[in-house]
């Protein structure tokens, strides 16, 4: 008898995907400049390690980027997602033998918030009750099963805009959407990312630019005192690039001017690939 469904109480042909069944897949959202992708070998590397990690085959790259081109070509402003996922199985958890991965290329409208604008604003944060699993597996890989940061989004009130996201120790991991970033002592600081969260792409061209630009940023875990007891704090995401935080709840912090290494990192975050 063959399987069917209702949506909305309405007759459905719907696809058996892994994805839509039980979030067995990936994605990437990424920032689009004069029609191409920025940052674009960081996101196609952790694209890469979630394929590896979650044991889908290795994606063809040449393939994809001819298709990002083909739906981005026009825009001089967009957001580009791409979605990875197991094809249709069977009921179950277990994945049907030789299936053949599904990908799912979008391309949205640019955000029409002043979040998204620029100049870019200060912004505010919001500290969350939902707290992180450890899953070490699937740490610094970005899956399709959000519902954490779901439920986190929903605990967040204006004038916040973010939400600060702790594991299960109470430790400070990365924001709904973002990483973080500490400014203390004359030392960058960012959670490392090991048994939770996401491995952000701009998280990580921070990493790789401060070695090359002779500055110190450290991976180290970081209390909710050592948060509160920063000269500075930021944001870090594909399509907000870098952002000064003003306040975390109560606490407000001092107003000081973004350092030039962090404004450069900005701008380079949307010079397309």
């Amino acid at each position: 008898m063959q399987t069917t469904y209702l949506l909305n109480g309405q007759p459905l042909v719907s696809s058996q995907s892994g994805a839509n069944h039980f979030g067995d897949g990936l994605f990437e959202t990424i920032a689009i400049r004069q029609g191409r992708p920025c940052l674009w070998q960081y996101h196609l590397d952790r694209l890469h390690q979630g394929c590896l990690r979650l044991g889908f085959p290795v994606i063809e790259v040449a393939q994809l980027t001819a298709e990002v081109q083909q739906l981005c070509h026009s825009r001089p402003r967009a957001v580009l997602k791409i979605i990875l996922s197991t094809g249709d199985t069977q009921r179950g958890y277990q994945r049907a033998a030789g299936i053949a991965p599904n990908r799912f290329v979008q391309c949205h409208p640019w955000p029409d918030s002043p979040l998204y604008q620029t100049p870019s604003p200060s912004v505010s944060l919001q500290l969350c009750q939902t707290r992180l699993g450890c899953q070490p597996l699937l740490a610094g890989i970005k899956h399709l099963n959000r519902l954490e940061q779901i439920l986190a989004r929903k605990e967040i009130q204006p004038p916040a805009v973010e939400g600060v996201m702790l594991n299960q120790q109470g430790q400070v991991v990365e924001g709904t959407m973002s990483n973080v970033l500490l400014w203390r002592a004359g030392t960058y600081l960012t959670p490392p990312i090991v048994d939770c969260g996401i491995a952000g792409v701009v998280r990580q061209f921070v990493l790789d630019q401060a070695v090359q630009q002779n500055q110190t940023v450290h991976q180290e875990v970081v209390s909710l005192a050592m948060l509160r007891q920063a000269d500075a704090l930021f944001i870090l995401n594909s399509l907000l690039g870098v952002r000064q935080v003003v306040a975390v709840g109560e606490h407000v912090y001092p107003s000081v001017a973004m350092p030039t290494f962090l404004q450069r990192i900005h701008q380079a975050c949307f010079i397309p690939n």
